[in-house]
């Protein structure tokens, strides 16, 4: 065991960890709970459609109506909030073993190293939409103080 915070610091903890789920939730509610989920196409498949749309190729932002990127809620300070909100949960846990700092550090890389290559999938799903959120100052994985985030994109 490396550490075990117990008490009121644990509970603070918790909270933290409680708060990465919800914005994990709010983050998938953003790209869509039934697309994200596979769940639309299983529905479709249920129904008996015969052209069943396959899950995003990228889960990114949904694009308007007039094609432009959506950016809201937990896209607005950070380009990956889906993989980021795990690390509110691994990293938050009042009990750290030897094990589970050893997954913990090889979710974070892996978690990092995934939104570099969904980076690439999302320009490629969305195109000049995407290449210009990429270019507004919400930052790529952590998400940015209010400061900071001043003058960002309103699409």
């Amino acid at each position: 065991m490396i550490y075990h915070v117990r008490g009121f610091p644990a509970a603070l903890m918790r909270l933290v960890q409680a708060l990465g789920l919800a914005h994990a939730v709010y983050a998938a509610g953003q790209v869509g709970l039934l697309e994200i989920s596979g769940m639309r196409s299983g529905l479709e498949w249920l129904q008996g459609r015969p052209d069943v749309q396959p899950e995003p190729e990228a889960q990114g932002p949904r694009l308007d109506s007039s094609g432009n990127l959506k950016a809201t809620g937990p896209f607005r300070w950070s380009r990956h909030p889906l993989n980021f909100s795990p690390l509110l949960v691994f990293w938050f846990n009042p009990l750290m073993t030897v094990k589970f700092l050893v997954f913990n550090l090889v979710s974070t890389v892996y978690l990092i190293l995934g939104s570099l290559h969904e980076e690439s999938r999302l320009r490629a799903a969305y195109g000049q939409p995407y290449t210009r959120y990429q270019h507004s100052r919400v930052p790529f994985y952590l998400p940015a103080p209010a400061e900071t985030r001043q003058g960002e994109m309103h699409e």
